[in-house]
């Protein structure tokens, strides 16, 4: 069996890697389809490169990527593995569905997302649950003990009280490209006895000229991530930690009492540790039904003013309801600690 592994960034090395882990210890035949990414951050897989020209020669029984895919492009079976922890907030993993032989989608609930809207584009027989690689690592936090967040925190140069997490997508909705540091001068000023942790999608950090919105590519060429960048680290101090690159962005909210985000999905890996969740409401999501879902399950603001409130309300213990995101577990997070195996085993059945 020979495999060919398209990694491009940083969300689809955290997805395959893992994918790609297990099966060079299985020694499985496995190539990495080379590019400046891998140059630069999978030097120790370099063994394992092969250029454009000579992959588009050689027959692969499975090409396995985050991304749709020119079909045409290799010899072999196309097989979609989510790079992110949610479906619905965009269309991207349709596309994704949509180009695969082979599927591997978030939770079994992720079908009926995928039906409704390719309908008979989309044959269901090349659906197979799996969860998000990704997030496998996570099933050691989750049932964890405050022992270990204590311990963490101290590694990563953090006191040990209490936390607000400060998040970003990397498209113009998301909310440093929204607020630019404005939240977090909020969070300074207003909670001096906390401390703050901000973070961002890692894409952000490449200085994206176009994204895809929504539901369709828009074209951003006059952004600048460099001046945003430099405002975060020069907010570093003793209570704002910035972290633009590791430890994973989940971890981080492990060791957070507050989460806010927008429409990424680092919510729904925030959700599996039953902290409050608040998010802005500039971007609207792709699918109505999960927007629903999504509100009825987080606290939302739209402006500076609407989030500081938020945060005061749910700093008082008899106001935090634990289960208010369980729907958001059960849509995105799904078989943690076993995803990555998941897929191993439905594709090597298929050999």
């Amino acid at each position: 069996m020979s495999l060919l592994f398209i990694i491009s960034d940083e969300v689809n090395r955290r997805s395959l890697l893992p994918v790609l882990d297990i099966f060079i210890q299985n020694e499985y035949e496995c190539k990495i389809l080379v590019n400046n990414y891998c140059m630069n951050f999978l030097k120790g897989y370099s063994k394992h490169f092969v250029n454009e020209s000579d992959a588009m020669k050689l027959s692969w029984q499975f090409v396995i990527s985050g991304n749709p895919i020119e079909k045409d492009k290799f010899k072999g079976r196309f097989v979609g593995v989510h790079h992110g922890s949610m479906f619905g907030n965009s269309a991207w993993s349709l596309y994704t569905a949509r180009h695969s032989d082979i599927y591997f989608g978030l939770s079994p609930q992720e079908l009926p997302f995928i039906k409704h809207h390719l309908k008979d584009k989309f044959n269901e027989d090349k659906f197979i649950p799996s969860g998000n690689p990704a997030n496998d690592y996570l099933i050691d936090l989750s049932n964890s003990t405050p022992d270990l967040r204590t311990r963490k925190r101290k590694l990563l140069g953090l006191e040990d009280k209490r936390t607000i997490l400060l998040s970003s997508h990397w498209t113009s909705i998301g909310n440093l490209r929204r607020f630019g540091t404005g939240l977090l001068d909020a969070l300074i000023w207003n909670f001096p006895n906390h401390q703050i942790i901000c973070t961002c999608h890692p894409k952000l950090l490449t200085n994206p000229k176009s994204e895809f919105l929504v539901d369709r590519p828009v074209k951003t060429p006059h952004f600048d991530a460099h001046w945003l960048v430099n405002s975060l680290k020069a907010k570093q101090s003793n209570q704002v930690k910035v972290f633009l690159d590791e430890p994973k962005s989940a971890e981080l909210a492990f060791l957070s009492d507050i989460f806010i985000g927008d429409n990424s999905s680092l919510l729904a890996e925030a959700s599996l540790f039953k902290i409050p969740l608040i998010r802005s409401i500039g971007g609207v999501y792709f699918d109505k039904t999960i927007s629903k879902i999504i509100s009825s399950a987080t606290y939302e603001f739209e402006n500076t003013e609407k989030l500081l409130e938020t945060i005061k309300y749910v700093e008082d213990p008899t106001q935090i309801n634990k289960k208010m995101s369980e729907k958001i577990r059960e849509l995105f997070i799904y078989n943690i600690g076993s995803s990555a195996k998941t897929i191993f085993d439905s594709l090597t059945s298929m050999r």
